[in-house]
């Protein structure tokens, strides 16, 4: 199935950081993820549904390896570049998305619910998009360039504009509680005096 195979991709990768131990980055999370992925190891012989406990399970493993594998197999740069990408992808879809909600032509992709922006399905398009705008939001807080707050403030408009025409609530709410997070680590950082640089 989907999710052991994507647990063993990761724990590929988690294996690949941990043969260099030297260049293993310790985040303060680690330590309460593994502690909450324990838990949920512990809790499976009560579960009412056992086999959809692993398969969970083996989800929240496959998390707890990215934040393995993250910081140890990316520099700051290559993070930066990553988030970059990540925002322009999501200006693009997200043009996509309005356009298919305003019939422009040759926008009529095959989709179980429109306007789906390539994703198959509308839900499915809106939380990429939910994942993609704090990142937007800090790229266009740390740019200093008239041009470059222009093109990040046009990437922000477009996905907001998507975020509203797929009327997913769901994805409205999570949208203002990721922006909360945002907001609440900007304000943080601010006063530590390190603001974070992407």
């Amino acid at each position: 199935g989907y999710y052991p195979k994507l647990l063993w991709l990761h724990t590929g990768l988690a294996g690949l950081a941990l043969s260099k131990s030297h260049d293993l980055v310790r985040t303060p999370i680690l330590l309460p993820a593994a502690a909450f992925l324990a838990a949920s190891l512990i809790s499976i012989p009560n579960a009412i549904n056992t086999p959809a406990s692993i398969v969970v399970l083996t989800h929240r493993s496959a998390l707890l390896a990215i934040l393995i594998v993250v910081p140890a197999l990316i520099s700051r740069r290559e993070i930066s570049d990553v988030i970059s990408a990540i925002g322009i992808v999501s200006g693009l879809t997200a043009l996509i998305g309005i356009g298919q909600y305003a019939g422009w032509f040759g926008l009529n992709i095959p989709s179980s619910g429109m306007p789906s922006a390539t994703f198959g399905y509308r839900n499915f398009g809106a939380a990429f998009t939910i994942v993609a705008l704090p990142f937007v939001i800090l790229k266009l807080a740390n740019n200093a360039t008239t041009r470059a707050r222009l093109f990040w403030t046009s990437i922000f408009f477009l996905n907001s504009m998507y975020l509203l025409v797929t009327r997913t609530r769901a994805a409205w709410g999570a949208c203002i509680l990721s922006l909360l997070v945002v907001a609440a680590i900007l304000r943080w950082r601010q006063s530590l005096k390190s603001p974070p640089k992407f």
